[in-house]
């Protein structure tokens, strides 16, 4: 899927499971940011995307679908297992937000790592504040 807005180009590879062939290359081609999966299992692996994002030349690439601590028993690589980061340059965000306008990008061929949102678990939530659980009701 592709996304134009405020002058920024954004491709959500979704779960891509192959690599592209020459004419899905040229649509994908020269987007700001290629959101790529990279986590193996059913769609490609850490260096297949690397393969991809390279090959449609996209200004920035954020992986996606591997694994990390949210769903620690994935079948999925680890981000730093998967050969995806390998011989980029890597930028580590603060938050899981991105502002990205068009005339400030990062350098191009820059992988951005956005940071995860911590994960909580609801019902401890509702233990912490001394209620019961919605499902306890």
């Amino acid at each position: 899927m592709s996304i134009h807005t405020g002058g920024v180009s954004i491709l959500h590879m979704g779960d891509l499971g192959h690599e592209l062939d020459v004419n899905l290359r040229a649509q994908c081609k020269d987007h700001s940011v290629a959101l790529v999966p990279i986590g193996g299992d059913v769609t490609i692996n850490g260096q297949e995307a690397a393969v991809v994002v390279d090959s449609i030349n996209a200004d920035i690439s954020i992986p996606m679908h591997y694994k990390n601590p949210a769903a620690p028993n994935s079948p999925l690589a680890h981000l730093h297992e998967s050969g995806f980061l390998d011989n980029k340059m890597v930028s580590y965000l603060e938050t899981d937000c991105l502002d990205l306008p068009d005339d400030r990008l990062p350098p191009r061929g820059t992988v951005l790592i956005p940071h995860l949102a911590s994960v909580t678990n609801p019902r401890h939530q509702w233990e912490q504040a001394g209620d019961k659980s919605p499902r306890d009701s």
